[in-house]
């Protein structure tokens, strides 16, 4: 007596290629979040530096570090628009975005992580006045 096995079929399986999109789409989502928000710290830092210097105040040496690196924040921006141009583009397949999706993720942490270390560094000077005073 033989055991019954069921009809293999010929049809690739198309769930790998949806992931993938999904996955691209996901990617560069992250992208464009992370740039908004490099863009945003490059636009706000010189604007409180300005601040600090017409106060005639010195700056802790972390804000000053913050400020001197601003103009940095434009690399990280446009590596995060170039994730955005690889999904549009559709320059990897579908099925091999998944390390594409590894390094938005670890890019938009970084911007968010960004956000916090910025403020304090801005806002060190306005304790060190109230300090003073």
């Amino acid at each position: 007596m033989e055991i019954y096995d069921t009809p293999q079929s010929t049809i690739g399986n198309d769930n790998d290629t949806k992931s993938g999109v999904g996955k691209s789409i996901i990617a560069s989502v992250l992208g464009i979040i992370a740039s908004l928000i490099y863009i945003a710290l490059y636009k706000a830092i010189p604007q409180f530096e300005e601040t600090f210097t017409s106060f005639g105040a010195d700056l802790p040496w972390f804000t000053s570090f913050v400020t001197k690196i601003d103009h940095l924040f434009w690399v990280p921006s446009l590596f995060s628009l170039l994730i955005f141009t690889i999904w549009l583009v559709r320059i990897i397949k579908p099925e091999k975005v998944a390390p594409l999706l590894i390094v938005s993720i670890l890019n938009v942490s970084a911007a968010f992580i960004c956000i916090p270390l910025c403020m304090v560094a801005m806002y060190l000077p306005i304790f060190q006045l109230g300090a003073v005073l």
